[in-house]
């Protein structure tokens, strides 16, 4: 699990990212949101100063929980007060600490962060995706996905009638040159496999003769927001 710390004090963004790594984490500091996504890494967790150079650490958390509801959002800040914090909370903060704060309390609160997000709870009959983790769940367990591949699933889950045409498919698994429909097929039928692993013999996404794919299962992100209704996936 990668943990990112966004903070633009250099000593306490070290000190912060070595708390974590002798706790065994996998961490990476950088002193600007700006530095952060020049790098293209995905996070689980995130620590966030507010007041950073650039965009600043609240409006960056509200585009962090819109596209990755699973992952979990740490704030380290001088800054106090209800309206700071209830603000902070209604952009998808889950845990707010007040500078200076004692390491004890932010490691503790990382640990009660990763028991809420490390247990995967797929919906009954259908999948789960965790794209800043690169999960795929389901009833039988999880198998890793490619980027590309938890991408397809949220395109998918949002078409409409959950069809997406091949043009579309092929664009996000990156095939835009494929010569064949018969050799994107052969993609669709390696996530099929690591579909079976998760949810048996159950199809999870069919083929509509020409025209693309369907999904046949209601699939949920990061078993916080259901994206199909499984009542009319039949």
């Amino acid at each position: 699990m990668k943990f990112i710390v966004i903070e633009d004090n250099p000593d306490l963004n070290e000190l912060l990212v070595e708390d974590l790594q002798s706790e065994g984490y996998d961490a990476t500091g950088f002193l600007s949101v700006e530095t952060y996504e020049a790098a293209g890494m995905v996070g689980a967790v995130y620590l966030l100063d507010l007041n950073l150079p650039g965009e600043s650490g609240m409006s960056f958390a509200a585009r962090l929980r819109a596209r990755s509801p699973e992952a979990g959002i740490i704030v380290l800040t001088v800054r106090s007060g209800t309206e700071v914090r209830t603000q902070g909370y209604d952009t998808g903060v889950d845990i707010y600490l007040q500078k200076p704060c004692d390491r004890r309390e932010i490691l503790a609160a990382i640990k009660s962060m990763m028991r809420r997000i490390s247990a995967p709870v797929p919906p009954p009959r259908g999948l789960t995706i965790y794209p800043a983790r690169l999960l795929l769940a389901g009833p039988s367990g999880e198998v890793s996905i490619t980027s590309s591949e938890a991408t397809l699933f949220e395109a998918l889950a949002t078409a409409p009638e959950y069809i997406l045409p091949y043009e579309q498919v092929m664009a996000i698994l990156g095939a835009r040159n494929t010569p064949s429909l018969a050799t994107l097929e052969v993609r669709i039928t390696r996530l099929r496999k690591k579909i079976a692993n998760v949810l048996e013999d159950e199809r999870a996404i069919a083929s509509v003769r020409n025209v693309g794919y369907r999904l046949l299962v209601p699939v949920a992100i990061g078993g916080a927001v259901a994206l199909v209704n499984p009542d009319e996936m039949r």
